[in-house]
C-alpha cells in the first residue's frame, strides 16, 4: 500500500501512480482483461 501523504511531493506522488499504472499494464492477465471489456465496450 502507497501512502499518498507520506508522499514528499506531489510529483513524487503522481510518479508513484504512473509506475503503478505501467506496471498493472504491462501484467498480461490485465491486458487480456482490458482487451474484453473493450470488446464489451464496442
Amino acid at each position: 500500500v502507497i501512502d499518498f501523504d507520506a508522499a514528499l511531493s506531489k510529483d513524487q506522488a503522481e510518479n508513484l501512480t504512473k509506475e503503478m499504472c505501467a506496471k498493472i499494464l504491462s501484467n498480461p492477465v490485465i491486458q487480456k482483461y482490458s482487451y474484453n471489456l473493450e470488446e464489451v465496450n464496442s
